[in-house]
């Protein structure tokens, strides 16, 4: 649904993840019926597609030279739906819905309409779900999750990154 076109690798990887037992079976059960909500009301076919960066979740791919933001490593480029890179992006850097408006307002031109801060908000939810099961996968070598850990807050999850 997401990130890429649904042949791609991410619908392969929540495959992958979906058969792992890394969460408890209700968890488990929770974050994808929340996936199949935003699946079922995001759009699917949106023939609007951009050029897209598609790895801009690695802070490395992005630096700044005093006067300009440059993304580099290109490698993973295609096209691809506009609101992704937006909203990786987003979930690093904005904190708040009047930075939002602005961060929004800079790439469309003009304040976003309430049809963009939808999109927009549907699929900043997708990324945290998207980017949750890769960090879960990957930082867990499929072993099931320590739950009593004290899992750190969100901003300061993203700080560490």
């Amino acid at each position: 649904m997401f990130l890429m076109n649904k042949e791609t690798a991410p619908e392969e990887f929540i495959r992958r993840f979906q058969a792992a037992t890394i969460l408890p079976e209700g968890e488990r059960e929770e974050l994808f019926a929340r996936y199949a909500q935003l699946s079922a009301v995001y759009p699917q076919h949106d023939p609007d597609m951009v050029s897209s960066h598609n790895d801009l979740f690695k802070p490395d791919n992005i630096l700044f030279d005093g006067h300009r933001v440059w993304l580099v490593d290109w490698e993973a480029a295609f096209l691809n739906d506009r609101y992704a890179d937006l909203a990786v992006v987003a979930n690093l850097i904005v904190t708040n819905d009047a930075e939002e408006r602005v961060y929004l307002q800079e790439y469309f031109g003009q304040p976003p309409d309430q049809y963009q801060l939808a999109r927009f908000f549907l699929m900043q939810q997708v990324v945290h779900i998207f980017y949750a099961m890769v960090f879960l996968l990957f930082g867990s070598w499929g072993k099931p999750v320590d739950q009593s850990e004290n899992a750190p807050e969100f901003r300061d999850f993203h700080r560490r990154i």
